[in-house]
C-alpha cells in the first residue's frame, strides 16, 4: 500500500491522517501487529486492490456472517455460564467490524495475526518494539509453532463447517 493510499485510508476511518495527536495512532507506530489490530480497512482496501492474493474459486463461497477484523486479540477464553455450566470455551469476543462477507476473509486475516503477533513478541524480547507493561523476560514461540498453530486453526475450523454441514439444524414448525 503506498503512503499516499495509506494516509486516505486512515483518515477516511479516523477522520485525520496518521498523527501523533491521537493515541490510537501512538499504538499503533509500536508495532506491525498493533498496526493491523488496528487498520483492518487496509486489509480490506488492499484484497480489492489485489495486493492480498488468494484463489478466485474462495469468491464462490457464499457469503456468511464474519468476524470482519479477525485476529488474535479478538479471541479469548469465555465461560457459558447460565446455560452449559462450568464450560469455558475459546472465542471470538469482538463483533463490532462484524459483517456478511467471504469466510476467507477472517481465516486470511488470523492467519496474518499469528505471524504479526510472532514478530511482535519476538521484536518485544529483542527490544525492536516497546510496549507499555509487556513482559519482555518470557519466551518466545517458534515460527514452527505459528505454523502449526495456523494448520491446527485450518483443521479445526474445517473440522467444525463438516460439523454443521452433517447436522444441520431442524427447523420446528
Amino acid at each position: 500500500m503506498t503512503a499516499h493510499r495509506l494516509t486516505n485510508e486512515i483518515q477516511m476511518i479516523d477522520g485525520l491522517g496518521p498523527s501523533n495527536r491521537l493515541n490510537k495512532h501512538l499504538k499503533m507506530a509500536r508495532s506491525p501487529f498493533v498496526f493491523y489490530r488496528g487498520t483492518a480497512q487496509c486489509f480490506y482496501s488492499d484484497m480489492k486492490a489485489g495486493v492480498i492474493t488468494y484463489p478466485k474459486e474462495f469468491d464462490k463461497v457464499p457469503f456468511t456472517n464474519i468476524i470482519g477484523d479477525c485476529h488474535t486479540s479478538n479471541f479469548g477464553f469465555l465461560t457459558e455460564e447460565g446455560s452449559h455450566g462450568d464450560t469455558v470455551i475459546f472465542a471470538p469476543n469482538d463483533f463490532d467490524d462484524a459483517c456478511v462477507g467471504h469466510a476467507h476473509w477472517d481465516l486470511i486475516r488470523y492467519l496474518t495475526s499469528l505471524n504479526l503477533v510472532f514478530d511482535h513478541c519476538s521484536g518485544l524480547a529483542e527490544a525492536r518494539y516497546i510496549v507499555d507493561d509487556a513482559p519482555t523476560d518470557k519466551p518466545v514461540i517458534r515460527q514452527t509453532q505459528v505454523e502449526l498453530a495456523q494448520q491446527s486453526f485450518l483443521s479445526s475450523y474445517q473440522t467444525t463447517c463438516n460439523v454443521i454441514i452433517d447436522s444441520p439444524c431442524s427447523i420446528k414448525q
